[in-house]
């Protein structure tokens, strides 16, 4: 017997008929609205929360270890729960990372290179967003820009979930879902593109230019190429290698580093940490494995940066005064800024040991607590950031004290704090001060290129130049890691 599914975001809605039980993710996907599946359905985050009116199967005992109470309000796991009968399911609206941001610095007269008058766009594909800018030339001007979802998040949080659903015969609805959401901005936009110049992380980049990535999901991780090349009406920007992207290389571009003979640091910090030091001749870059915890996946409370996520907390003489994105709606959870936030606060003010463990109960935020569990996996990600970091500095000859500048870039580089970044060891004792943040290095790198031609060759120069550690191979790194997973209090 036939029943309908109705699946709301928000003031929108989407209806559907099913003939046999569904699972609401599947019925999710069929809305055609964005979704979080952190971890592709494997069912080990328990990020994947909705709230479901109607027929759904009983719940078993590996969805309420997640939800727990929650179940009896209506709140179930997408990648669990089927449904089979009527039902209305309502999904969290997702918002964009908050936080004002200068975009880079170009002359007022900067030559563009295409004489006819044409319009233009530059994109970043992100694993979670994708920003576009679209230009109108050879006079330059900025007609257009905006942010959307990267719709591939509903397989995956990250590139490697991503290249396992490729691997299992994914590849053309990832390759799919990814052009479209490039064809419906350019609608919106209105207007026949000339070119586009983009930018991505490698993986990402393959899945653009249709090609499989999942040979970089296995040693020795082989890309099929690494771009720097004109395809049609679009220029791919080149990328170093495997897990060190056109993004990163966009980034120091715009970041203006190697201008300097100071030596000065690149941090894109997310799922991959990728870090580049400059040491004032040369760059050096590395990747190191941060996992999902600074995107809030894996983490007990932890939500992508929307409505409810606390992006913020401060502290009120020992009281921890939460914010969230949309501060008309209670806490939901942390996204990566307020985790990190959050756990500076529990280390200043003795509620967590030096080895992370509980001194004393630790407080709520609002309601919202971190377990022991959330806070060692902080510790692992905020340990391969600050290591990969001094694996570079080790590399060049360099100690902490003679970096100038630090540049934190990725879809919540606005909105981290730098003293806390510090306090929790995520980068080394006193380089707060020399935090600069902006989120939007890769999307102006690619302007950058638009606007001005020249800077194809100095992207491929930078990207043939730098030289990529392995931290695999890496003692030091090895040790490092080990060292930095503890809390100085």
């Amino acid at each position: 017997m036939a029943f309908t599914v109705t699946v709301r975001c928000g003031e929108k809605f989407s209806k559907k008929e099913y003939s046999r039980s569904v699972l609401i993710a599947d019925a999710v996907k069929d809305s055609g609205f964005t979704f979080d599946l952190p971890c592709n359905r494997s069912g080990i985050c328990g990020n994947c929360k909705v709230f479901v009116n109607g027929s759904c199967n009983e719940i078993t005992d590996s969805e309420r270890q997640f939800i727990g109470s929650d179940s009896n309000n209506g709140i179930r796991l997408a990648c669990m729960a089927q449904i089979i009968g009527d039902a209305v399911v309502d999904i969290p609206i997702h918002y964009l990372a908050i936080g004002s941001r200068k975009t880079v610095s170009l002359s007022k007269n900067a030559p563009v290179t295409e004489s006819k008058k044409c319009f233009a766009c530059a994109v970043d594909i992100g694993t979670t967003t994708i920003e576009f800018r679209y230009f109108s030339l050879p006079d330059g001007a900025l007609l257009y820009s905006e942010r959307t979802d990267n719709p591939q998040r509903i397989n995956g949080s990250d590139v490697v979930t991503r290249m396992e659903y490729a691997k299992n015969g994914g590849l053309v609805e990832l390759i799919d879902s990814l052009n479209g959401a490039i064809e419906e901005s350019q609608k919106r936009f209105g207007r026949e593109i000339e070119f586009y110049i983009v930018t991505a992380n490698t993986v990402m980049m393959h899945l653009f230019a249709s090609l499989d990535p999942t040979g970089m999901a296995v040693a020795p991780f082989t890309p099929k190429t690494l771009f720097g090349e004109w395809e049609e009406n679009r220029y791919l920007m080149r990328c170093a290698d495997s897990y060190i992207g056109a993004d990163v290389i966009a980034s120091v571009l715009a970041s203006r580093i190697t201008e300097s003979d100071s030596p000065a640091v690149l941090l894109d910090i997310g799922t991959n940490n990728e870090c580049v030091l400059w040491d004032g001749k040369h760059l050096y870059a590395c990747s190191s494995p941060a996992g999902p915890a600074f995107e809030g996946a894996s983490i007990s409370c932890g939500i992508t940066a929307r409505g409810g996520a606390i992006y913020k907390v401060e502290d009120d003489n020992g009281t921890p005064i939460p914010h969230t994105i949309d501060a008309s709606l209670k806490p939901e959870g942390f996204c990566g800024s307020g985790l990190i936030d959050a756990v500076a606060f529990l280390v200043k003010n003795g509620y967590i040991a030096r080895d992370g463990s509980y001194i004393k109960p630790i407080p709520s935020f609002d309601g919202i607590v971190l377990t022991a569990e959330d806070i060692s996996k902080l510790q692992l990600a905020k340990s391969a950031v600050c290591a990969g970091l001094l694996t570079l500095l080790d590399e060049a000859g360099l100690s902490v004290d003679k970096i100038e500048k630090i540049y934190i870039t990725g879809s919540f580089g606005n909105n981290i704090d730098p003293i806390s970044a510090e306090r929790i060891g995520m980068i080394p004792g006193g380089c707060a001060a020399k935090v600069t943040a902006d989120c939007g290095f890769a999307i102006d790198g690619a302007t950058m290129l638009l606007l001005d031609r020249k800077y194809i060759s100095e992207s491929e120069k930078i990207a043939r130049d730098i030289k990529v550690i392995e931290l695999a191979d890496s003692d030091f790194f090895a040790k490092a890691f080990i060292e930095n997973l503890f809390f100085e209090l």
